[in-house]
């Protein structure tokens, strides 16, 4: 007799009760129960389970034959083992592994290592769309712009990659023996990763009003740096916030801020300690995320200064934050967490001075002229040069003989007006001060500074009238504005060609702005007084309480105790004068070359003339 035919839809179960239990039954003689299966080889099997199931019941009937199990009753036992071995069919299918194969096993433990490492590697933004069709088919609207949407949406996606991260994890355990038997982990797994989507979506509908309102990361970023720009804070600071912070954001991800815990700072730096130094301004990273470059083979990661610098931006931002949202903000959850750092590695980032022989070497007019305005002593023009002018000459000339002698900053020279030099008294003057065109580091940095007799004799005043009279704003009016001011032209050269061409670049050390350390050293072995010297540099002035130093000192001060004490041997000034008037006009030309443009290197820089 068989127990297993097939039907129109399914396979069928047919039990055939014994002849001493009929009367028991109702004098029936069989019954049947669907397999729910149209697969002969999943339902031979079952088949043969229920057979087994049914004589047991058979032999409990026997025993005590006051039993009151009818027939419906053995249908319901039967179809629970049926649903019960669906089940754990559907999960050695889902495992795709048989346990007793030791091969198979181990097939199975690399296929979820694979499936974990992908998980890794995916974006939370990659879970999306599968979170947008669990609350669709929750009867949810999409609203990207709703708070307590985002919410719903956020706790959703965390809940879902929890499951997808422990649903491995249980696979696993399973294949290593180290739970416990798969007929009852079926029905516990399958009910866990149902309540685990439910819960999630439960827990956010039922999020407190005072959650609610707790703002969103993006929404206090935006407003820091709003505050900042009010402020009158210096652009590139203010611009420098802006990409710390998004790239923070990135990291983070964007939530609730009450919501932001101390593991998510544990997360920012860790994150930070294996990213590039500069992402943005290298093409291989250019347009890519995070995580994209974090996937990335033999990335360089920035140094631990720079991870603290940004820490120390981001730390500033979050006490903001603390100071706005008391309510919601309650630990610095940045505080503590710096890299350290060694006082060796410390000491490489600390610009240094130029020492008289490389000031020397620096200004030696052979070389000087060469590299600024491609001439040879005498005036004579080099054969090297590739244009009969080259735009950004002049103030590759001018701009490092003025920080060595007045130790301003590159961008404060850079950016000068025609009419921040003027004559005060009997001396001409440079006057650093704030406008609409002008940006400075500090309110400190507002001052003063007369120029130096050198400058006077090399023509720089004579230059500064010629090009007044031709009707320009700036004195160094072909530098363009960037995100740092005007210096990054000059910087580049200075710093990327000129300095490494002589042998007196050191990386973040030997750099124009050693311009003012040489000044600040010099003047403090003269014996200027502290806060003169203070003044003069355009620093915080610790024992004064006046904000500019030009409150305080007069021109004909400051020329008396300063600039009479500035003086570098060795150098042969006079052999530096050019004549400059022969170049002014034809860049202010039609036929200007800017043959910066015209390479594919950053510096197209003729090279060495002979005997060089």
């Amino acid at each position: 007799m068989k127990s297993l035919i097939k039907s129109q839809y399914s396979y069928l179960f047919v039990s055939y009760i014994p002849k001493d239990l009929s009367n028991h039954f109702g004098g029936k003689i069989k019954f049947r129960v669907s397999l729910k299966s149209v697969i002969f080889s999943e339902s031979q099997r079952l088949s043969h389970s229920l057979r087994i199931v049914m004589e047991r019941i058979y032999d409990e009937i026997r025993r005590d034959m006051k039993s009151t199990l009818t027939i419906e009753d053995v249908k319901d036992i039967l179809r629970k083992e049926i649903k019960r071995s669906q089940t754990h069919s559907n999960y050695f299918s889902y495992l795709g592994v048989h346990r007793r194969n030791d091969t198979s096993v181990g097939e199975g433990i690399r296929t979820l290592q694979y499936e974990e490492d992908k998980l890794n590697n995916r974006n939370k933004s990659d879970y999306d769309s599968e979170v947008k069709k669990i609350l669709l088919r929750e009867g949810f609207k999409i609203e990207k712009d709703n708070l307590y949407f985002k919410r719903l949406f956020r706790q959703l996606k965390e809940n879902l990659i929890e499951v997808k991260y422990r649903t491995i994890k249980w696979k696993r355990d399973i294949l290593l023996g180290q739970k416990k038997s798969e007929w009852d982990l079926v029905d516990d797994l399958m009910e866990e990763l149902k309540d685990e989507i439910v819960q999630g979506v439960i827990k956010s509908v039922s999020s407190s009003k005072v959650e609610l309102e707790s703002p969103m990361l993006s929404e206090t970023v935006q407003g820091f740096l709003d505050i900042r720009k009010k402020m009158n804070v210096v652009e590139k600071t203010i611009s420098e916030y802006g990409y710390y912070l998004n790239e923070m954001l990135e990291i983070i991800e964007d939530k609730p801020i009450q919501e932001i815990t101390h593991q998510d700072g544990r997360h920012y730096v860790d994150v930070l300690s294996q990213l590039p130094t500069n992402r943005e301004k290298h093409k291989k990273f250019r347009g890519k995320s995070i995580q994209e470059v974090l996937k990335m083979k033999g990335v360089v990661p920035q140094k631990s200064q720079n991870v603290n610098k940004k820490l120390s931006r981001t730390s500033t931002f979050w006490r903001w934050v603390g100071q706005q949202y008391p309510d919601f903000v309650k630990d610095e959850i940045f505080k503590g967490k710096q890299i350290p750092t060694s006082i060796k590695g410390n000491k490489k980032e600390e610009r240094s001075p130029f020492t008289l022989d490389e000031i020397s070497k620096i200004f030696d007019p052979h070389t000087y002229l060469f590299f600024t305005v491609q001439m040879k002593l005498g005036g004579k023009e080099t054969e090297y040069h590739y244009h009969s002018v080259r735009k950004f000459h002049l103030p590759y000339y001018w701009i490092p003989l003025i920080g060595l002698f007045t130790g301003m900053r590159i961008n404060e020279i850079c950016q000068l007006r025609i009419d921040d030099v003027y004559k005060d008294g009997k001396h001409y003057v440079f006057n650093i001060i704030e406008s609409e065109d002008t940006k400075l580091k500090t309110n400190s940095s507002e001052r003063i500074i007369p120029v130096h007799p050198i400058l006077i004799k090399l023509g720089f005043h004579d230059y500064v009238k010629t090009l007044k009279e031709l009707g320009k704003g700036r004195i160094f009016w072909e530098l363009s504005k960037k995100r740092d001011g005007y210096s990054s032209k000059v910087s580049d050269w200075f710093n990327g060609k000129y300095l490494k061409s002589i042998g007196v670049h050191v990386p973040r050390k030997k750099v124009f702005h050693s311009f003012r350390h040489t000044m600040s050293g010099l003047l403090q072995k003269n014996g200027v007084r502290k806060e003169v010297l203070e003044g003069f540099l355009g620093h915080s002035h610790r024992s004064m309480s006046l904000d500019r130093y030009g409150d305080r000192f007069s021109t004909e001060v400051l020329w008396k105790e300063v600039i009479k004490r500035i003086s570098f041997e060795g150098v042969k000034w006079e052999d530096l004068k050019i004549d400059w008037r022969q170049r002014i006009h034809p860049l202010l030309s039609s036929e200007l070359i800017d043959d910066s443009e015209n390479s594919n290197q950053d510096f197209d820089e003729p090279p060495f003339p002979e005997g060089f």
